[in-house]
């Protein structure tokens, strides 16, 4: 799963001013078509929709480490820390959200590509080359 979201960073993501930023490619080529326009801002959304699920699982998975530590080697790994969490934003006007991943019902397996291809659906997961 990690190969996987550094494959997507490096094919999407820039430096900019000291961050690492998804790369906002209706933006960057200035006045564009409207379809040309839209098809980027779409791309861009369905992007946006890929790294919360690649966040989502990878914090899933460190929390699950994290608590497997805590079972096996010491007790008080992170305790005072207590569970990894994603900040997500904006959305709307400038609101932030906050979120706890962790596995539940005993499963610990992630999801898998085909789970985030199902979400995109197959024509937005082959413009991102995403599609086997």
């Amino acid at each position: 799963m990690l190969h996987e979201y550094l494959d997507l960073q490096d094919r999407f993501f820039e430096d900019r001013n000291g961050r690492h930023e998804l790369v906002r490619e209706y933006k960057r080529r200035g006045w564009l078509p409207k379809p040309e326009y839209d098809k980027l801002a779409a791309e861009f959304d369905a992007l946006i929709v890929v790294v919360d699920f690649y966040a989502a699982e990878l914090t899933r998975a460190a929390n699950d480490l994290c608590e497997a530590v805590r079972e096996t080697v010491h007790r008080s790994f992170r305790r005072v820390d207590g569970h990894l969490l994603v900040t997500s934003g904006p959305y709307g006007f400038f609101e932030y959200r906050t979120n706890l991943y962790v596995y539940t019902d005993g499963r610990r397996e992630y999801a898998g590509r085909d789970e985030l291809l199902r979400k995109l659906g197959p024509e937005m997961s082959q413009r991102l080359a995403m599609a086997d």
